[in-house]
């Protein structure tokens, strides 16, 4: 996808999807890794379409088994001219409705590096709560990169539907749910 490579070109775009703070030529080989998964490994993604129908971003998952069945997202605004608009809020909700209530995972998890307010700003008013932080290494140069840890449990966020979706939300390709909307 065009797009999606282009996006990845933007190393401050990359700083803030990833956690790292690095030179150019480290963070753009990180998303060239990136993108090469993406298409690799297909990802589960929800497409972010603006009404003209083009793609402005994606909220990427992996669903994982413990004691629970939750998935661990990733969200990325690619369209620079569309971050700071309250898009990645709406993203981020109608993503979560889909995996709560279509995939019906128990909780939804995120880590945002400490540095990336924007983010967490949008995950805050999407309701998830910080739980922990942790230190990782960043394998390509060694530097440390310092991320809060973040959770959503259905129960939380189906107590916030009605003001969150006035009306049920239409996710392409949603198959009809037994759940009635009330």
């Amino acid at each position: 996808m065009p797009a999606v490579r282009q996006w990845f070109k933007n190393p401050e775009l990359v700083q803030h999807a990833f956690g790292v703070i690095a030179d150019e030529k480290k963070l753009l080989k990180m998303a060239r890794e990136y993108v090469r998964e993406i298409f690799e490994l297909s990802l589960e993604i929800l497409a972010i379409e603006l009404p003209d129908g083009s793609m402005t971003g994606f909220v990427n998952y992996v669903t994982r088994h413990d004691r629970e069945f939750y998935a661990v997202v990733g969200i990325i605004i690619g369209d620079g001219t569309h971050r700071y608009r309250g898009l990645g809020t709406e993203a981020m909700n109608l993503a979560l409705y889909y995996l709560f209530y279509c995939v019906g995972v128990d909780r939804v998890e995120l880590d945002t590096a400490q540095f990336n307010t924007p983010a967490q700003k949008c995950f805050y008013k999407c309701g998830f709560v910080k739980y922990g932080e942790k230190t990782d290494i960043n394998m390509m140069d060694g530097e440390l990169i310092h991320k809060y840890l973040m959770k959503l449990y259905r129960s939380d966020f189906g107590n916030t539907l009605q003001e969150r979706f006035p009306e049920k939300p239409v996710i392409k390709g949603e198959i009809t749910l037994d759940k009635d909307w009330d």
